[in-house]
This record gives C-alpha cells, structure tokens and sequence, in this order.
C-alpha cells in the first residue's frame, strides 16, 4: 500500500511538471526557440524522462496491463 501512495505522488509531480512546463512548447512552435536551442533541448530531454516514468507508474499502478 505504501509503495502505491508513493507511486501515485510521483505520478502528481510528473503531472504537475508538465503543467508547469507546456508553455515551453509554445515557444518551439511560434518560432521563439530554435531547435538547437538548449532551453527547448533541455526541456525535450526531461519531458522525454518524465513522460517514460509516466508510463512505467501507469503500467504498475494498472497491474501490469
């Protein structure tokens, strides 16, 4: 049960970094950033980990369906 509350504040936090972050895609998609940007490959790095967390917390959270 323990394990669970965890996993589901993790999944909180994740949740909570993509609000506090999606205004970045903005930047990238009006032209504000460039691709080679580091701010927009900073923030593509750390989506790209967070989104992957995401995914494994659902898996187990689902019972590993």
């Amino acid at each position: 049960m323990k394990e669970r509350i965890n996993l589901l504040k993790e999944l909180a936090h994740i949740r909570d970094w993509f609000k506090n972050n999606d205004w970045k895609i903005n930047k990238f998609v009006l032209g504000e950033w460039e691709e080679s940007d580091p701010r927009w490959q900073d923030y593509l790095a750390q989506r790209a980990e967070k989104r992957a967390r995401q995914d494994i917390i659902n898996y187990i959270l689902n019972g590993g369906n």
